[in-house]
Formats: C-alpha cells, structure tokens, sequence
C-alpha cells in the first residue's frame, strides 16, 4: 500500500467536506435558549459576529496615551517632554483628538482617543506642572489591543451544529449575544443500555436463545427484522441507539432509500 495515500487533508477541511456531501446538519425542531442555559447544546445555526471585538481601540496598561512617534528614543536618562491634554475616563468616549507632542492618562480599558495609537505605562512616566516625562520608548500598537483585532465584523464564531461550551458562551456574550438558537435533539441510550443487557444475558444465560448457528440464513432475516422494529420504533421517537442506526440515516439522507431499506 506504500504511496497509496498522496495526500492527508487536514482534519477541518476533511469535516468540512464530510458535512457537504451528507448535507449536514439535517433538518431538526429549534429552540431558542438562553446563553446561560446553553451549554451541553448543538448550534442550530451559524454564528456570525455583527460587529468587530472589541468595538474600539482600549488601552491594556495604565499609562498615558501617545502617538509612538512622539515617545521614540525615550530612555531614563534622555527623557522626552509631552504636553498633557485631557483625560480618558472608564466607560466614556474621549471627546478630543490627540495631536503630536501630547500625551493623554488612560486607565486599563479606556478607549484610545484619535491620534493615538501605544500606550506608555505608568511607571515609566512622570508629570508635574502640565508636562509628561517619557522615559520608555513604544512602538505602534504597544499595550493597545486593536478595534477587532480578537473578532472581526462577519466572523464565524460557531458553525451550525457546533457544542456549546462556557468557552464558546463567553466569546458570545463579549459581543451580545443574550439567545441562541439551538438543535432540540433527542439522544437515546435506553436503546443502547437494551441491547448491552441482552448480550450480556445471552453470554451468561445461553439457553435462554434458540441456537440458529446451522442456519445463518434464517439468523440474518429473524436478526434484520427485530433490528428493523427497534429502530423504527427508536427513530421515530426521534432518537439513536448506536452507530448502525446513524450509519442506516447517512445512507437513506443520501440515496433518498427509506429507512428499512437501508438498513
């Protein structure tokens, strides 16, 4: 079998195509679900972020916040001097824009103001009689986490059919989501726990069971036909006992065969 195999597609791409040839996910009822209610669940859709996250260019230090072009070169020993102007406040939109040679204090969090683009922190800095002592240089973006730069506007957080995890449940409710909709399933293991307890009554109990080996053909169509009756009774409450019964509803979603046939 040596280079049978060319090529190994990676494991997402692989899903991917799997769910377009089977048509995946398949129709089912849908509720909707508070996101605190949420986890365990199966999306019933996909789930595309409608803004950019964060919505605004924040500061992740407290400093003060500068063009980098004004702070470049700053050392302790050659400090550089910036006019302070203004203030940015937690949970306010700075109402004035930041021009070269200023400097601006900002808190861990608070949004950049127009014109800045680092933040210099605030043990490398020093302020007295309105002026702003750099004593650390910054490049562009330094302790700023960028407008969208965690989510961008029209991403996919989750496609359909994906768990919900308090993983996935807290990127969502960073950008809003209050509801989701989710895939109401019914999952069986009645079915599954039935026939582990038959076997293992048979293995224990084996006259219990007529022995059919000398007849394999009578075997496979009294075998087939009590397996027909479980399922059919099993999916028609909406459920799955096993792999065979998932395998038997790929095969009938694609060549349209009803289930009894392809099983």
């Amino acid at each position: 079998m040596a280079g049978f195999v060319k090529e190994v597609a990676p494991r997402e791409a692989a899903l991917d195509e799997i769910e377009k040839r089977l048509n995946f996910p398949w129709n089912y009822k849908k509720t909707e679900a508070a996101l605190c209610e949420a986890a365990g669940r199966r999306c019933a859709e996909a789930v595309v972020s409608p803004a950019p996250y964060p919505p605004f260019s924040r500061s992740l230090r407290d400093g003060y916040a500068v063009n980098h072009l004004d702070a470049a070169g700053a050392t302790p020993g050659t400090p550089l001097f910036l006019s302070k102007k203004g203030e940015v406040r937690m949970g306010e939109a700075p109402n004035f824009k930041l021009s070269l040679t200023e400097a601006c204090p900002i808190p861990t969090g608070g949004m950049l103001p127009e014109g800045a683009d680092s933040v210099v922190m605030l043990e490398d800095t020093s302020e007295a009689g309105g002026w702003v002592e750099i004593r650390r240089g910054v490049q562009a973006g330094e302790n700023v986490i960028g407008r969208g730069e965690e989510v961008a506007e029209g991403e996919k957080l989750l496609p359909a059919g994906s768990l919900i995890d308090f993983r996935t449940i807290s990127v969502l409710a960073a950008i809003g989501r209050a509801k989701l909709p989710v895939a109401d399933l019914k999952i069986s293991i009645l079915s599954t726990m039935g026939v582990s307890w038959f076997f293992s009554l048979w293995e224990k109990k084996p006259p219990l069971l007529p022995d059919f080996s000398a007849y394999p053909l009578l075997a496979a169509v009294l075998g087939g036909c009590f397996i027909g009756i479980g399922v059919g009774l099993i999916v028609r409450q909406g459920g799955s006992s096993g792999g065979d019964d998932a395998l038997a509803l790929v095969i009938g979603k694609i060549t349209g065969w009803r289930l009894s046939r392809a099983y």
